[in-house]
């Protein structure tokens, strides 16, 4: 299963780390003060979120449609006759999607850390560490809502679908931002906690959410 899980997501990944290499090949070969930097950081979780989204998968399904509604692929009884519970199915996925989402999201913010000397100077170690965990669980946040949606809709719209709420609760709840107190090094010192706490439950909900949906879902 974690096999066919990878095999679902790896082009997925290559995408993403392609798309994350041209963001720091343009940001990268400019040296910019510190401040700088960190509005970029400010706004790079939004880039880290659309590839949560896009690695996401599109659930039990593995192929893509152009309609939102559209008959259930071939592959979709092929892997729901296999020997194994829909709820093991999705959790195995969401769990290799999410892994990927997080490998490609740290090394990307390492390399930034590593070039921009900067950002070293102006970021204590410890803030930008706060920082990577605040990006993680944000991501992970995009990852459970695009995990939802691709219960309801093919890949293509889930897609669109999961874009379009993320942007729009980011915007217009700031308080989501979670990463923006690691970046200015303000508020109380429970601050973080409270922000990574609150968005790993929201994100161990949505993947419960998700995996209730399949199971009792007709095909």
């Amino acid at each position: 299963m974690w096999q066919l899980a990878w095999l679902d997501v790896r082009w997925r990944i290559v995408l993403m780390a392609v798309a994350n290499s041209a963001l720091l090949l343009l940001f990268l070969d400019d040296a910019v003060p510190g401040d700088v930097w960190m509005r970029r950081l400010d706004a790079l979780p939004l880039v880290f979120c659309m590839n949560a989204i896009v690695l996401a998968g599109a659930g039990i399904p593995t192929n893509v449609s152009q309609r939102p509604r559209a008959e259930p692929h071939a592959s979709v009884l092929y892997i729901l006759s296999l020997p194994i519970s829909r709820r093991r199915l999705v959790l195995v996925r969401e769990a290799v999607g999410l892994l990927a989402t997080w490998l490609i999201v740290t090394i990307t913010l390492l390399v930034v850390w590593s070039a921009a000397a900067s950002l070293r100077s102006d970021l204590p170690v410890a803030h930008f560490a706060e920082y990577v965990l605040c990006v993680l669980a944000a991501a992970a946040v995009a990852f459970g809502v695009s995990a939802v949606l691709a219960t309801v809709l093919d890949q293509l719209w889930q897609t669109y679908a999961s874009l379009a709420v993320v942007a729009v609760v980011v915007k217009a709840l700031p308080i989501t931002r979670i990463w923006r107190h690691a970046l200015r090094q303000d508020g109380a010192p429970w601050t973080v906690t409270v922000g990574l706490l609150v968005a790993v439950v929201i994100a161990a909900v949505l993947a419960a959410v998700s995996v209730r949906i399949v199971e009792r879902k007709q095909f």
